[in-house]
């Protein structure tokens, strides 16, 4: 089922195959583009879950 994560930051959108895979690459994303830190933790990875919409 595909998923897919929007930053509001920086307007754009990502989609993977799967919820795993978008949140690894939102967690990249957020890491080189927003300074964030370069490892998921379960606070991070929380987050991202919150915001990946599947369709």
């Amino acid at each position: 089922m595909p998923a897919e994560y929007h930053c509001d930051s920086c307007n754009e959108t990502f989609a993977e195959s799967t919820v795993e895979g978008v949140i690894k690459r939102a967690a990249a994303h957020n890491h080189q583009h927003h300074d964030g830190p370069e490892a998921i933790t379960p606070e991070i990875e929380a987050a991202l879950r919150a915001n990946v919409k599947e369709s």
